[in-house]
């Protein structure tokens, strides 16, 4: 049941991240284009899966690390906005 119940998370994960990332780049959402994005990231994740526990570990390290700048980028932004001078 567990194995049915990763099966099913990532693939949420990819029809998420292909419903964000396709506008994100200004490219049309339609069927084949978010099926291809959904592809492509499964077989990423897969393929990175295959070189083992200390690639995945970086590459979780470089997406936390992306992660931050965006927020980052998001509280520099935010005080801008907010600083009347």
């Amino acid at each position: 049941m567990i194995w049915l119940t990763y099966v099913v998370s990532v693939a949420l994960f990819a029809k998420g991240f292909a419903g964000y990332f396709l506008p994100l780049l200004n490219l049309p959402a339609n069927a084949f284009s978010t099926a291809l994005t959904e592809i492509l990231l499964i077989l990423f994740f897969t393929a990175l899966n295959f070189f083992g526990s200390k690639a995945v570990g970086k590459a979780e390290f470089y997406l936390v690390l992306i992660k931050l700048v965006i927020l980052l980028l998001f509280i520099a932004g935010g005080q801008n906005i907010t600083d009347p001078t």
